[in-house]
């Protein structure tokens, strides 16, 4: 049995639950065994600010919000697969029309708004869309998602979310309007029903109900490399502003050169009075040091930058590029020295990062938002009906959104992977087209296409130089040698033709 002092429990045999001078502990001190929600109510504020402040100013978070962004969210694609072909391709043309209007303040398109909500959800934590009966979606921000000044008798809010008092499900959301400072203002905070309102959160516990930032761990991190980054700025362009060091007896300017000094002049430094004379010199950009000793000249060569001050930064942007599960080379964008076996391999594991990352984001709002658009517009008839299933259920939501295509360093590679899968029947070509959001039927239909323009094409050439070339040659035209091996075996053929001729 373990001892309490202070509400700190010791012993326990598990030297982790026993604080020390050299292993000091946040059990019951910073962390305390309630929900996520009380436990950061106050610092959630601070965590976003930061956060935005550190996305402002620092250049590496900036860089791996705009990658998870850009490679996660490519523009959206959607291939329905009801078995009414005509209804697929209404509905398609309808949401291709209304993605280009879906913001209510007519800001951004419905792409542009779900790469924001992805970065939103990474600094704030969560956000949401009020769901409007006109057919578009208004993004809110986390920090005008808050508790109203005067809560209804009786209702369970955290921290803006409205619960049921038994399951604790979610059933409104309070959202605040901004006031003239910019602030939220909780005094007229509206509730909005949670079937109006499309909720998204980084989640980390189970009885979470507001999303913490995925940043809150890597702020620290963030700071100190920001911190150490300037910090030896500031000491490299001292050090490189350093000329020289002059020893003198009592360590002081002496008078002469403090006449010349302009600085030392403008401020009133020229006098005779040691107590007055500056121990540095400035003229012409460069700088000298007054030290105490016998007179003499010594060059001050520079310390910066070092090789040892690379190599921390190196393993500091290493550790925040871990932390957001992206390969350090790759938030970079810098293969450089890479073995082509180590490049494929963190082309590969950014790839199946950023994949991943897609699927919170179509699981948390993406989905969520289509297939209440498909609803309504089914409701207001601006699209027929739906098929139904065997079950006389409708299949308004059966589609597909394209995933992210799996990355290659070489794209040649990605072309015979996938005809090597659909040859072994491990992938089908609904499966190859859906990166690019396209059917079999599709990829079919276009191949057929290609094929009836090139037998066009073939018999033109025929025609024009009396020299046959095969539809299917001319396809792969791009192949080196192709079509001058089939115009010299045609020629073959004919002199021989010829000869054969000639001895008849």
């Amino acid at each position: 049995m373990g001892f309490s002092i202070f509400g700190i429990r010791f012993g326990g045999g598990y030297e982790g639950a026993t604080p020390s001078p050299e292993r000091p502990l946040s059990a019951f001190i910073e962390s305390l065994p309630k929900d996520e929600d009380n436990h950061v109510d106050r610092a959630l504020a601070s965590l976003r600010l930061e956060g935005r402040n550190l996305d402002r100013n620092h250049g590496l978070l900036y860089a791996a919000l705009n990658r998870i962004s850009d490679y996660s969210l490519p523009p959206i694609k959607l291939r329905f697969e009801t078995k009414d072909k005509a209804w697929n391709k209404e509905a398609e043309r309808f949401l291709v029309e209304w993605f280009r209007v879906a913001d209510s303040r007519k800001r951004s398109n419905f792409s542009a708004l779900c790469k924001m909500a992805l970065r939103t959800s990474i600094i704030d934590g969560d956000g949401g869309f009020i769901l409007r009966s006109d057919g578009s979606v208004t993004p809110v921000e986390a920090e005008r998602i808050l508790t109203p000044t005067k809560p209804p008798a009786n209702a369970n809010i955290v921290n803006g979310v409205e619960l049921d008092n038994e399951e604790e499900r979610p059933i409104a959301y309070w959202v605040a309007p901004r006031a003239k400072g910019g602030l939220p203002d909780a005094s007229k905070a509206k509730r909005i029903p949670a079937s109006e309102f499309v909720f998204f959160a980084h989640l980390r516990r189970f009885d979470e109900v507001r999303g913490i930032p995925k940043t809150a761990s890597t702020i620290p991190d963030f700071l100190d490399q920001k911190d150490l980054h300037r910090a030896y700025v500031r000491k490299t362009r001292n050090d490189a502003s350093m000329a020289f060091s002059v020893h003198t007896e009592d360590g002081l300017m002496p008078d002469n050169m403090s006449n010349m000094d302009p600085l030392a002049a403008a401020a009133g430094k020229t006098t005779t009075n040691g107590a007055n004379r500056p121990t540095l010199w400035e003229r012409s950009g460069l700088k000298a040091l007054f030290l105490r000793t016998q007179e003499k000249v010594t060059n001050i060569t520079s310390s910066t930058p070092s090789t040892s001050i690379v190599a921390y930064e190196e393993h500091l942007v290493r550790y925040i590029a871990a932390s957001f599960g992206i390969p350090y080379e790759f938030l970079l964008l810098d293969l450089r020295g890479l073995s082509w076996s180590t490049s494929n391999a963190v082309v590969k594991m950014s790839g199946d990062a950023f994949r991943e990352i897609h699927r919170f984001a179509d699981d948390q709002f993406i989905r969520d938002i289509i297939n209440w658009r498909l609803m309504l517009a089914v409701q207001n008839r601006e699209l027929p009906q739906a098929p139904t299933d065997d079950l006389g259920r409708s299949e308004y939501r059966k589609y597909s959104i394209g995933v992210p295509e799996y990355m290659w360093a070489n794209e040649s590679e990605h072309i015979e992977a996938a005809a090597s899968g659909w040859k072994l029947g491990v992938k089908s070509l609904d499966d190859i087209g859906s990166e690019t959001g396209k059917t079999a039927e599709e990829l079919l239909d276009a191949k057929v296409r290609d094929i009836e323009m090139a037998i066009t094409k073939a018999q033109c050439i025929t025609e024009r130089t009396k020299v046959v070339v095969p539809w299917d040659t001319l396809i792969n035209v791009g192949v080196p040698g192709v079509v001058s091996t089939a115009i010299a075996a045609d020629e073959k053929a004919g002199a021989s033709k010829g000869t054969d001729a000639k001895a008849a």
